[in-house]
């Protein structure tokens, strides 16, 4: 009784962990694993499955989570992320990427940003931001940022590219939905790496003089975008916010130095 108990209140601390107690929660009382043998020497029953339809989220858990995602928070943009007065604004292009090799089948929209001061006749910096969209909303305003940074001479002339996960892929483990963000940003390994480096890249490469020196490029992403760390990309300046840096997906996980 004292060990269901201990294991009813155990701390939930991420997704995975969710779906972990919900398997667990699922198995008869009282039975054991298959694979392991009982105190009297007899194989235990196989646990129970869980049901088809069951998502390891309570109703009281989704509905908090759904709030936590609504952006209601009262925040107000400091300085920095406000356009100022007689500072040169960049300009935003929208592309779309209709096919990948790395992710066959999956598109992605990307936007470009161009400063004001880029006229192709020296190497910009560069910066890639995942969850491009977020990056780019009045909620954080990164083109004001780098406007503003640009022309204070705080950071060089720099190309910024956005790019949001394919919208067509296996969605959440747990969550569920069906974009391919859980499959880029959640995996261990580089295929990710090679998405930017054998897709999205050479485009920009080809659309603008950008360096191919790894201290002058930089990427940055929000929670699980932490992918590009798994790789071999060619860029020694990261940024990350509230980062999830796990594996969500069920590959075998082989630790590695970089």
């Amino acid at each position: 009784m004292m060990r269901r108990q201990a294991q009813s209140s155990t701390r939930i601390t991420g997704r995975r962990e969710l779906h972990d107690l919900g398997n667990r929660a699922c198995h008869v009382p009282g039975h054991r694993r298959a694979d392991r043998t009982s105190r009297t020497g007899r194989h235990a029953t196989t646990p129970k499955p869980c049901p088809a339809d069951w998502t390891g989220i309570s109703d009281r858990d989704r509905l908090a989570f759904a709030y936590s995602c609504s952006g209601d928070e009262p925040y107000e943009l400091g300085e920095e992320p406000q356009h100022q007065p007689g500072i040169p604004r960049g300009k935003i292009h929208e592309h779309r990427l209709r096919d990948s090799t790395v992710y066959a089948g999956v598109p992605h929209r990307y936007w470009v940003y161009v400063p004001a001061q880029y006229d192709g006749s020296a190497d910009a910096a560069l910066l890639v931001f995942l969850d491009g969209q977020i990056y780019l909303s009045p909620a954080v305003n990164t083109p004001a940022v780098l406007d503003n940074l640009i022309a204070a001479g705080d950071i060089p002339v720099t190309i910024a590219v956005f790019v949001d996960p394919g919208p067509n892929g296996p969605g959440l483990p747990v969550y569920g939905g069906s974009d391919n963000r859980s499959r880029e940003y959640d995996s261990l390994g580089g295929d990710y790496a090679r998405f930017l480096l054998e897709d999205l890249l050479p485009g920009i490469e080809q659309s603008y003089r950008v360096t191919a020196e790894p201290t002058r490029r930089g990427i940055c992403g929000i929670r699980s975008a932490h992918s590009p760390w798994h790789g071999s990309a060619p860029t020694r300046s990261a940024m990350s916010s509230a980062t999830a840096a796990v594996s969500r997906t069920s590959e075998a996980v082989t630790p590695t130095r970089p």
